[in-house]
């Protein structure tokens, strides 16, 4: 029986490694082997602000944003071989998901608008031609573009920070920071507060220099009740 298995287990190694592509040919428009994008979308990371006619509004975000390598192979069961592939080809490390910390910070927005602000990750990426994948052919000359998070000398996540205009209910139903809180910290982020949910404790108190009615009453109300619970 043990024989049986170990010959199983070598076999499936042996067809595992036939279907992992171990060609990879770099057709980037640029002449480096990689370049430097940015993710389609962005994460919010504030509450939402109605900032009033008279003046403008300093809006404080931060938080967290959970996130890491891409690509848009095909058969997404070969993607970690093939990650490796292309990180032995063009001397990049394709970092798998985690939660990195956005710094807290301030954003201005404009008089008369209601508005959120959210952080949209910085990548280094790569675009190429897959060969040589064995017995898995239909990935064999599939193009494929892979990408990573830019981090710093730190090891912190880069990225781009600007407000987001939306309607003003919108604004007022956003009553937290849905990067600064608990599920958020632990890598669930969902854009939306949280039922009974307010912001993790380092979030600054005064999220804005001038919030609609609405908004306060809901925050006033979700401490509130935060605090009956403690």
């Amino acid at each position: 029986m043990i024989a049986v298995l170990s010959l199983f287990v070598l076999a499936s190694c042996q067809q595992a490694l036939a279907q992992s592509c171990s060609g990879f040919e770099v057709i980037n428009r640029f002449p480096d082997p990689t370049y430097t994008s940015i993710r389609d979308h962005g994460q919010i990371i504030s509450q939402g602000v109605d900032c009033p006619p008279e003046h403008n509004c300093t809006v404080p975000y931060g938080g967290y944003i959970t996130g890491g390598r891409t690509m848009n192979i095909s058969n997404q069961s070969f993607a970690d071989s093939v990650f490796k592939t292309i990180s032995s080809v063009v001397n990049l490390e394709f970092t798998e998901s985690k939660t990195y910390p956005v710094a807290m910070g301030t954003q201005t927005v404009a008089n008369g608008t209601s508005a959120y602000i959210i952080y949209t990750p910085y990548t280094i990426c790569t675009t190429g031609r897959l060969s040589d994948c064995g017995t898995n052919y239909e990935l064999n000359g599939e193009i494929v573009e892979a990408c990573t998070f830019d981090l710093d000398s730190d090891g912190g996540i880069t990225g781009k920070i600007n407000p987001v205009v939306v309607a003003e209910q919108t604004a007022a139903g956003l009553t937290c920071n849905p990067s600064n809180t608990t599920q958020a910290k632990e890598g669930q982020y969902y854009g939306t507060c949280p039922d009974g949910q307010v912001s993790d404790g380092k979030e600054p108190t005064n999220t804005a220099s001038s919030m609609s009615r609405v908004s306060v009453l809901l925050v006033l109300g979700s401490l509130l009740v935060a605090f009956v619970g403690f």
